[in-house]
């Protein structure tokens, strides 16, 4: 997952250190690399779930994966159908709860491939997939570590409203930390007004600058919305989701 991860990092922070490369389209930045990016993270992902043989390696945790990458894959057709406002988007709950109950490893692999799966469903596949593929990852990996305090030696954590709306704030975060992170692969490429865009040899504080210049004036809105989005879903429907996927951890014996 560090190798993983190493390999998104830096396939979002080259064009910092790379030549000029202003005035590409949004939708032509990382054309080139997309391909080989998306190749080394969907390989390492499957040397992720063949890691540890007494738990990743079996039927059982492949085919609850794969079902669950399904459901977020259809969960994103309807979203594509029924256009949510702003950037609200149904995937990122069960990526989220996901990770919680079993964990960053399963969470990792569960914010990949169901991006991966659902992009390749709904013909969203271009130059901006494999960030999506990581940046989705990272949410279901860090809902892993939050989940490490579910248990009931953990005090408030023992507490099941107390969970929900930890996870509810843990939501609201990403969506605006996923909106962020994402908008990276691609403001280094757009050329525009100097109070917003990037230009090389900018010190990292007028670097910052700009970007959240830019950041509130194009995405903070739109971004707004899906954080909301995944707040309040997490509140309706985390309680009864968890104890479902607690209820196949158990039977599955993770």
């Amino acid at each position: 997952m560090a190798l993983a991860s190493l390999v998104g990092l830096v396939a979002f922070l080259w064009p910092f250190w790379a030549p000029a490369t202003q005035g590409a389209a949004d939708a032509s930045a990382h054309a080139q690399d997309a391909p080989l990016v998306t190749a080394l993270i969907v390989g390492l992902c499957v040397l992720v779930a063949l890691a540890d043989r007494t738990q990743m390696l079996s039927s059982k945790s492949v085919a609850l994966l794969g079902v669950l990458c399904a459901i977020n894959a259809a969960l994103r057709l309807v979203s594509n159908f029924f256009p949510m406002p702003g950037g609200f988007s149904l995937v990122f709950v069960l990526i989220i709860l996901v990770g919680y109950v079993f964990g960053a490893r399963m969470g990792f692999l569960m914010g990949s491939f169901s991006l991966l799966t659902s992009a390749l469903v709904t013909g969203g596949v271009g130059p901006w997939l494999p960030f999506q593929m990581i940046a989705s990852a990272w949410i279901g990996m860090s809902a892993g570590w939050l989940g490490k305090f579910q248990t009931p030696s953990r005090g408030r954590f023992s507490d099941f409203k107390f969970q929900t709306g930890v996870l509810a704030a843990f939501g609201l975060a990403w969506g605006l930390v996923f909106g962020a992170v994402m908008n990276l692969y691609f403001w280094p490429f757009v050329a525009g007004g100097q109070d917003q865009y990037y230009q090389s040899g900018l010190g990292l504080v007028e670097a910052l600058k700009r970007y959240a210049t830019f950041y509130t004036v194009t995405s903070l809105w739109w971004d707004i919305a899906r954080a909301i989005g995944n707040a309040v879903l997490l509140v309706v429907l985390g309680p009864a989701l968890i104890k479902t996927l607690q209820r196949f951890r158990r039977r599955l014996n993770f």
